[in-house]
């Protein structure tokens, strides 16, 4: 009676788990970005993304579970590198950083269609970012900066041909990512333009 009961719980769970709206898919976008610093003295130092280095790729993935027609929550992953010009008193020194940031990006989703992935929809979420590299001329400067930057993130975005959404979000830093005492508080803001693709919805339209 009781392995009964057992396989009993098992079916009803992995019933419930195929009902529910689970979903999973692609991101490919760009990341507009720059730093943030706050102002201070001429012994400050600075970072800049310059005027030819402030788009780059960004590409990920996500996962995403609808809790009801509107709500539901959505966990992000991405991987971009970007690239900063370090100055003194605001003055370019012409040095060159270049970082590789894995981004995880956990987020409350409402969406204003008539169910869930069907329409319109808001998100916000805080932002993780983890520093895997950071390079001046070839030479590893990981340990000059922060290997974990925290921030939040807001955005909007729209779900068309059943399996795409388009979606732009504002990401603001909370913490500075460049460690030396004296300098400005230097954090990374930007936005994301993306393109989602849902694998899960795209699999199973095509194997119908």
């Amino acid at each position: 009676m009781y392995k009964k009961f057992l396989l009993l719980m098992c079916i009803v769970s992995l019933s419930t788990i195929k009902a529910q709206d689970i979903s999973y898919g692609l991101i490919f976008g760009v990341n507009f970005y720059n730093d943030q610093s706050s102002s201070g003295g001429p012994n400050d130092v600075f970072f800049d993304s310059g005027n030819d280095n402030f788009i780059v790729p960004n590409f990920g993935a996500y996962f995403e579970y609808g809790f009801n027609k509107n709500m539901g929550a959505n966990l992000e992953m991405s991987f971009n590198k970007k690239s900063f010009v370090k100055g003194y008193a605001n003055v370019s020194l012409n040095e060159t950083y270049v970082f590789n940031f894995i981004d995880i990006n956990p987020n409350f989703k409402y969406d204003f269609g008539d169910t869930y992935r069907h329409g319109f929809y808001m998100l916000i979420g805080p932002k993780i970012a983890f520093l895997t590299k950071a390079e001046f001329e070839g030479n590893d400067v990981k340990s000059d900066f922060e290997s974990v930057n925290l921030g939040i993130d807001l955005g909007v975005g729209q779900r068309f041909l059943k399996f795409l959404e388009i979606e732009c979000k504002v990401d603001y830093g909370l913490t500075p990512f460049f460690k030396q005492e004296g300098s400005k508080s230097s954090k990374l803001f930007g936005v994301y333009l993306n393109l989602n693709l849902d694998i899960e919805r795209l699999v199973n339209n095509n194997s119908k």
